[in-house]
């Protein structure tokens, strides 16, 4: 109960608990605290710090604040007791101020870097059907039949030389329905589907400045380095003699871009979100209304006053008053571009002039 994090009222609910007929909240709680043993003995077998184990495990006592808040008992929802599986069983990590998820990435995205420069292009790996605003369409159920268009990207062999020719995603969140041709000689691709990266999610409630960010993604490129091969067999991914992991990865509605100009540009989420390369992906709005708003029922015109406290709140409501529709995107972060976290290089060192098809 140490290890979770738990508030002293619920220690002495599950002291004196008694298991009932029918599972419910507390006992979901217990059936998570059991597993917290193995737990601890697979941080050692892996000799993966202390610190980052009660980081991880402190998880359970936010989860277990929102039960009561929610329900009114100590305890765990349905919800909650599947997502901390993961960190009992050593499949997710808390590094900081964000914790982080081994995985294979799946994402519909081509990734180059140029030698030369450093800038990054994406594309789509499979042809994928874009609105005219650039969206997948179907994203909030709106299909442009008028202006869409069909992304691609193809490899080409032209006197002997190899390209990659495709649609052009640039890093704000959206496709152009722009043709670009890379010359595989000074464009090399650093990420693509079955890449390994840390996907990322982001606890509720601390503080998110740049700088604690950047502390926690540094972190995890230096944990990834120093423990691929536990990150690896933990997670049932295949192994390598070097590290494999090369990219962050988050995909959420706190990277939706429409952020960025609902927000003003010195709030810490808008800082956060120009960081990534974002990309568009086909998404409904559910996701951000239930976490913005909670689980009850939400109208912006006539919201509760639990509903108009933040200004984040308040402004997606007058956003959704004009007919908007929030979104997620999708982004990452290569691992070489962390140290830089701070310069938004991605949107800095953006342009395709030169790799542009007329």
């Amino acid at each position: 109960m140490d290890l979770a994090g738990l508030p002293p009222d619920a220690r002495c609910l599950i002291n004196r608990h008694s298991k009932t007929d029918k599972e419910n909240e507390t006992d979901r709680l217990i059936e998570i605290l059991a597993k917290i043993p193995e737990t601890v003995e697979i941080y050692k077998r892996h000799n993966i710090d202390d610190r980052i184990l009660r980081d991880t495990l402190s998880d359970i006592g936010v989860w277990v604040k929102n039960c009561r808040r929610d329900r009114g008992v100590w305890g765990l929802d349905d919800l909650g007791c599947s997502w901390l599986a993961f960190h009992v069983k050593g499949l997710l990590f808390k590094i900081g101020r964000i914790q982080c998820q081994p995985g294979v990435l799946d994402w519909n995205i081509r990734v180059f870097r140029n030698t030369a420069d450093g800038r990054v292009v994406v594309l789509p790996d499979k042809d994928e059907r874009y609105n005219g605003d650039g969206q997948v369409s179907g994203t909030n159920d709106i299909v442009d039949t008028d202006n869409g268009y069909t992304g691609f990207s193809r490899d080409l062999l032209v006197g002997g030389v190899r390209y990659v020719e495709g649609t052009v995603i640039p890093p704000l969140g959206h496709a152009e329905n722009i043709r670009i041709r890379l010359d595989t000689r000074i464009w090399a691709e650093v990420l693509s589907k079955g890449a390994h990266v840390l996907f990322l999610h982001i606890p509720q409630d601390e503080k998110f400045t740049p700088d604690v960010c950047k502390t926690s993604f540094i972190s995890m490129k230096s944990f990834a380095q120093t423990r691929h091969a536990a990150l690896c067999e933990l997670s049932n991914m295949k192994t390598y003699a070097f590290n494999p992991f090369v990219s962050l990865a988050l995909g959420s509605w706190l990277l939706d871009a429409q952020l960025d100009g609902l927000l003003p540009p010195e709030a810490n989420l808008v800082k956060f979100l120009r960081e990534f390369y974002l990309f568009p992906v086909f998404s409904r709005e559910g996701a951000a209304i239930w976490r913005v708003f909670g689980k009850g029922a939400f109208d912006p015109f006539n919201p509760t006053p639990e509903q108009t406290k933040t200004s984040l709140q308040r402004a997606i409501i007058e956003f959704k008053k004009k007919g908007g529709k929030m979104r997620n995107n999708y982004g990452f972060i290569l691992f070489d571009d962390i140290d830089d976290y701070g310069s938004q290089k991605y949107r800095s060192n953006f342009y395709i002039q030169d790799i542009r098809i007329t």
